[in-house]
């Protein structure tokens, strides 16, 4: 599921598989983080949960409108809330692996698309189907790349 090579005294590893969760948003949000230190990618994410900064919007981002002080951008709360505690998780891996926690940085975020799940409905046919996206966050110690 991770990919990319690892040493397991580097870098420590979280993966959240078939969330149902859209993939579109899941994206932005680890293209937004990827190289960002660990405590400020989570201080982001808290301030996008009171909608006070916006996830910048790069490629999904037909008929979107603008915020302030970005171009195209939106608030999506319940991908945010599941890569809060995919970072809170990757903290604790780290700790436990011997890892300085505060010089954490999100080397790679991957994110691809998870099964198809169908909601049931009461006559024939198949449903609606749903999405689900799979997530892969890879921290290590070191500088952020800005």
């Amino acid at each position: 599921m991770y990919p990319m090579k690892t040493d397991p005294k580097k870098h420590a590893k979280v993966c959240a598989r078939n969330q149902r969760l859209s993939k579109k948003h899941s994206v932005e949000i680890g293209r937004l983080i990827s190289g960002m230190k660990l405590e400020n990618a989570q201080k982001y994410l808290e301030e996008v949960l009171r909608k006070k900064k916006a996830i910048p919007y790069t490629k999904f981002n037909a008929n979107l409108g603008h915020k302030k002080g970005m171009g195209p951008g939106r608030y999506p709360l319940l991908v945010t809330r599941k890569y809060i505690e995919l970072l809170k998780s990757a903290q604790k891996n780290a700790e436990y692996i011997g890892l300085d926690t505060k010089n954490l940085i999100i080397s790679n975020v991957h994110t691809t698309k998870g099964s198809a799940y169908y909601r049931p409905r009461r006559t024939r046919f198949r449903g609606q189907q749903t999405k689900s996206a799979n997530i892969s966050l890879i921290v290590q110690e070191g500088k952020p790349n800005d």
